[in-house]
């Protein structure tokens, strides 16, 4: 299996954040066909502005002249020329005490070193690295560094210690808004499927990264899912549902040169033909397998491809050279093994210290949970605070708008009041007079003794009632 080798890849290039200022660089078109994916073109040019030994504007461009270099020969599959050249950037960081580039550093030496073969030294630098982007709390790179760290595992079939490490990653750049490394998580998690044999499961995984990686329009890792994808269909028996994919991946990586993705197209095409009896199709995309392993120095699954190339052959009735490919491949997975035995005691010994590591990235995602949550309750507290001074400024309008009404009622009353004295006052001086009048006639009559006076006494009393029975009725009018 060459699936998660393959794999990534992809999330390797975003470790670098292609800072050159392409305007005034002197390495502006190799800059251009690393953007275009074409790497390549940017090896060439890379290689053309080395041998002149140019001067650079600055140590950050020097740097980033060999982080984008380092990435390209990664990218084609040169990886002992891209360890070499991360070497170089480390040298540069360290003189120039930049801990974030020497960071990216270590963990390209430390890619290298794994696809290499070298997993304990491998082991060293990764977790140099995480420290690093740690300390910088760069959880972009993080997230990238520790992938690899997953990765080792993964090539050491350590699935659920790798499987933690994925799905921990997967959160922090769900809550970092990262699409890139979300698209690389879901990946890698579709290879523990995978390895586990849970295929379909791994299908789903991948396809959510191909739809990521098409909104992203990153090429490389769309090679990757497709192939991944391909692989899993083969498993599943979906034999031309695979070639079918495959085929779409393999025009991509031939593209755009992707050596180290195309050696595992033809790996896969070559098991899906011997699957179909199509032996000399088999053959003929192990041999270009083989082929492109030997130029990019990709030698984790030579043996598989001597193994499976065997068999192609014995099926075919070529027992002498099925023996001889055999023979090379007991010869490369007993060198495997011998090379695994002296390295697992120093791999034991960085199992703790890789559970500290692991410890600090949980610490680190603790607190990047912790700020997240702080700023959605700022968040919501300022809302709190929109509303609540919405509220106020609502409630003094009201209080403002009733203040006047009170106010104007106030002075409607007031005038009432003043309406109804001033009446009361009317009436005590219109009633006042004529009961006085009446009054005073009923005294003069009491003490008249002539007869006749009183009757015109009378007479005038009568008309006195009347008149105040007239005013009395008015005044209720």
């Amino acid at each position: 299996m060459i699936i998660l080798l393959n794999v990534v890849i992809v999330y390797f290039s975003m470790l670098f954040g292609y800072e050159v200022n392409q305007s005034s660089s002197p390495v502006q078109k190799g800059d251009s066909c690393l953007h275009a994916e074409n790497y390549l073109c940017a090896v060439q040019n890379y290689s053309e502005n080395e041998a002149k030994q140019i001067d650079f504007n600055s140590e950050v461009q020097r740097m980033d002249f060999y982080l984008n270099y380092s990435e390209a020969l990664y990218a084609i599959g040169n990886y002992t020329e891209a360890h070499i050249y991360y070497q170089k950037l480390k040298k540069i960081a360290v003189q120039n005490q930049d801990r974030l580039y020497e960071g990216k550093a270590y963990s390209g030496i430390a890619h290298t070193l794994w696809r290499m073969t070298d997993n304990v030294n491998s082991i060293k630098q990764i977790l140099t690295s995480i420290e690093i982007f740690t300390e910088f709390k760069d959880t972009s790179n993080l997230i990238i560094a520790s992938n690899i760290l997953a990765g080792i595992y993964v090539s050491a079939e350590k699935y659920n210690d790798a499987q933690i490490i994925y799905k921990d990653m997967l959160e922090v750049a769900i809550q970092s808004k990262d699409s890139s490394n979300i698209a690389g998580n879901f990946e890698y998690l579709g290879v523990i499927y995978f390895y586990k044999g849970d295929f379909q499961s791994a299908i789903i995984n991948y396809k959510k990264s191909l739809e990521l990686n098409e909104q992203l329009s990153n090429t490389f890792a769309r090679s990757i899912n497709l192939s991944n994808i391909a692989e899993a269909y083969l498993e599943l028996g979906e034999y031309q549902e695979a070639l079918q994919i495959l085929h779409e991946a393999k025009k991509l990586q031939k593209k755009h040169d992707f050596k180290s993705v195309l050696i595992f197209s033809y790996f896969t095409m070559g098991k899906i033909y011997s699957q179909l009896k199509s032996y000399d199709s088999a053959m003929h995309y192990y041999e270009n397998s083989l082929k492109l392993m030997n130029e990019t120095s990709e030698t984790r699954d030579k043996h598989e491809i001597y193994r499976l190339i065997a068999f192609n052959l014995e099926k075919q009735g070529n027992y002498k050279k099925a023996y001889e490919y055999q023979q090379r491949f007991s010869a490369q997975k007993d060198s495997l093994i011998t090379s695994q035995r002296t390295r697992q005691l120093e791999e034991i010994k960085t199992k703790y210290e890789v559970g500290n590591k692991i410890k600090e990235n949980e610490d680190l995602m603790f607190q990047n949970s912790k700020k997240e949550k702080e700023l959605l309750a700022q968040k919501e507290l300022i809302k709190l605070q929109y509303t609540i001074g919405i509220l106020i400024v609502l409630f003094l309008f009201i209080s403002l708008f009733l203040s006047f009404n009170l106010y104007r009622v106030k002075r409607t009353l007031i005038n009432a009041n003043n309406s109804k004295d001033k009446l009361f006052g009317i009436i005590a001086h219109d009633l006042k007079g004529p009961i006085g009048n009446i009054g005073a006639m009923l005294k003069l009559m009491e003490r008249e003794k002539n007869e006749s006076s009183k009757i015109q006494y009378f007479d005038y009393l009568t008309q006195s009632v009347q008149n105040l029975s007239l005013l009395t009725n008015q005044l209720l009018s």
